[in-house]
């Protein structure tokens, strides 16, 4: 079993690595911290530990989107609010903590996961720890309720996603929660599916054009 200074070790040895792998390794370790922290005051583990938000979308566009927050979705408040402040990190409110050295920030929501947890990916760390990500999918109808709710930009990454990962829009229908949601799904595939796919291979790495043009 692990002491919390050989977690501050570990956090120490990973500053020096590119920011997402930093990031990845990082909730690789408070991940191990958090469990084991469950297992011995409460008996159990945390299954619904699932980095979500930013970070996921990063994780999966191989750091095109670029983020320093970190955003996890915990079942156990208490316990992540120990487990940060003995790994350091710096409690900005409620929810928000900051690790200068690390330059990261830890936002955690409590659970359980909103989505279909059954499409959650497992991913293990170079160090060797693993910890839950946040589906594609799931990644695409957070973005695309942003877009309609929040006036956000983020059609581009919906097109990033589309392009390079296989979809099932069936799915994303049905995981929809207004008609709203739908219908600027069913828009979304429709004008992307119109393209010609030899104009689409050639702009794939200029996403505002394709913006533009949907």
């Amino acid at each position: 079993m692990k002491t919390t200074k050989d977690y501050i070790n570990l956090l120490d040895k990973v500053k020096s690595l590119h920011r997402l792998e930093r990031a990845i390794e990082v909730v690789g370790i408070i991940f191990d911290f958090y469990q084991q922290k469950c297992n011995e005051k409460l008996n159990y583990t945390d299954e619904y530990f699932v980095v979500v938000g930013g970070l996921s979308l990063e994780f999966w566009t191989d750091s095109d989107y670029m983020t320093k927050d970190i955003d996890i979705i915990i079942t156990e408040n208490q316990i992540m609010n120990e487990v940060l402040g003995l790994l350091k990190f710096v409690k900005v409110d409620s929810r928000h903590w900051y690790h200068e050295e690390l330059d990261l920030a830890i936002e955690f929501l409590t659970g359980p996961y909103a989505g279909n947890y059954e499409s959650v990916k497992k991913f293990e760390t170079e160090l060797g720890f693993t910890f839950r990500v946040n589906s594609v999918k799931e990644i695409f109808i957070d973005r695309v309720r942003s877009i309609l709710y929040f006036n956000t930009d983020d059609v581009p990454w919906l097109i990033q996603l589309a392009i390079n990962f296989e979809m099932d829009i069936d799915y994303l229908v049905s995981a929809c929660k207004t008609s709203k949601e739908k219908e600027f799904i069913a828009d979304f595939f429709n004008k992307l599916q119109n393209m010609q796919q030899e104009d689409l291979q050639s702009k794939i790495n200029t996403y505002r054009e394709l913006y533009v043009s949907i």
